[in-house]
């Protein structure tokens, strides 16, 4: 039996996008957003998921995980976020997915692959009202637009921006964003089929824009992307990491725990060793700040997190012994540590947490049909 589980609820993931699908309402079509590993849950297996459920659209960041997604045979059209440079047309227009698009010199490339390869490229115009990134100058949209549209080889087949602040309703800069982005729509003589600019946020904060779709990531996997969203408790945390303890010591007032000695405990205390550490992705800013979960009750982390080895004071807790299971993230006994807790703690973003946990450690598929659930640590792909 391994020492480290990291549990991936199946079950969890289709029923967060039924609510995303809910929250969108009647005739939306929804992209689910499966980049960067899923958010670290594994592409492939919460692709099949998601693609059961009936997503309209995977969003990918790149070519090569568009390929991916292709070589396991999805059928789910494709868009990939971060559009391509001219050097990348040709493989770009073999791949068969529609193209984040933003510069002339890319349009014009893929124009002249698609036309060398006797095909037609979809795009989609990624406008920028204020995220700063990626796209076009909504003051040059409309007329990149009207270029994009001429050149022989593509269709525009979508529009679309990114909100930065969508967590937080009615803010300025949202606003502002809706303003400019209606703006450009207004302006185009065709609308182009797939309009599309909420992320969760945006979804769950019904903002008023005429979309034709949204696109969501976070949300899918059970996290939201900042405090007080209408309905965000319905949604359920889909990673669960956990260990067992590996060791158990009772130690006198003045001892020292772990490199730098950081902590020193106050009385006699008794120690529980955690067989994790940075190495499967505990972030060692949680070092003497973190909790975790043995028989029910919260024990705090205590001096640095090394490599493969962390260290909880359990000595409130009656009994604790070596095979007693120990959850950094999930619930346990009518508690739970969720990753906005951990990533607060961190210093950083529920989004790096999952990542984080996610690349590091084999997972476990549990809440799906039989050939979904396993515990492969390349299931991701």
């Amino acid at each position: 039996m391994t020492d480290i589980r990291l549990e991936i609820r199946l079950d969890r993931l289709a029923e967060n996008f039924r609510l995303i699908r809910e929250a969108a309402g009647p005739g939306v079509r929804v992209l689910a957003v499966v980049k960067a590993d899923a958010y670290g849950h594994g592409m492939i297996p919460a692709a099949r998921v998601l693609e059961r459920e009936g997503a309209d659209f995977f969003g990918v960041f790149d070519l090569d995980e568009a390929r991916l997604l292709r070589g396991h045979e999805f059928t789910t059209p494709i868009l990939v976020l971060k559009g391509v440079r001219p050097d990348q047309a040709p493989e770009a227009v073999e791949s068969g997915a529609s193209l984040a698009l933003f510069t002339s010199e890319a349009a014009r490339a893929l124009s002249r692959a698609s036309v060398e390869a006797g095909m037609t490229t979809r795009v989609h115009v990624k406008v920028d009202t204020g995220m700063g990134r990626l796209g076009v100058p909504a003051s040059e949209a409309t007329a990149f637009c009207r270029e994009t549209a001429a050149l022989p080889g593509l269709a525009v087949e979508g529009l679309f921006s990114h909100f930065s602040v969508s967590e937080e309703a009615d803010h300025p800069l949202t606003r502002r964003q809706e303003e400019l982005f209606a703006r450009v729509l207004d302006e185009l003589p065709v609308r182009p089929p797939l309009v599309h600019v909420s992320n969760t946020g945006g979804v769950l904060n019904r903002l008023s824009l005429p979309l034709d779709m949204v696109r969501t990531g976070i949300g899918l996997y059970g996290c939201m992307p900042g405090p007080g969203l209408a309905g965000a408790e319905r949604f359920l945390p889909v990673m669960r990491f956990s260990t067992r303890v590996h060791f158990v010591k009772t130690v006198p007032p003045g001892a020292t725990v772990s490199y730098g000695a950081t902590f020193t405990s106050s009385k006699k205390s008794v120690l529980a060793t955690l067989p994790v550490g940075y190495a499967n992705g505990l972030f060692r800013r949680l070092s003497n700040r973190g909790e975790v979960l043995i028989r029910g009750c919260r024990a705090p982390l205590v001096g640095n997190i090394c490599m493969n080895l962390a260290m909880a004071d359990v000595t409130e807790i009656p009994g604790v012994t070596a095979g007693d299971e120990a959850v950094l993230l999930g619930e346990q006994g009518g508690d739970e540590i969720r990753a906005d807790e951990l990533a607060q703690k961190a210093g950083t973003i529920h989004y790096e947490i999952l990542c984080s946990l996610g690349r590091s450690n084999p997972r476990d598929y549990t809440g799906g049909p039989p050939d979904e659930e396993t515990n492969d640590p390349a299931a991701g792909g």
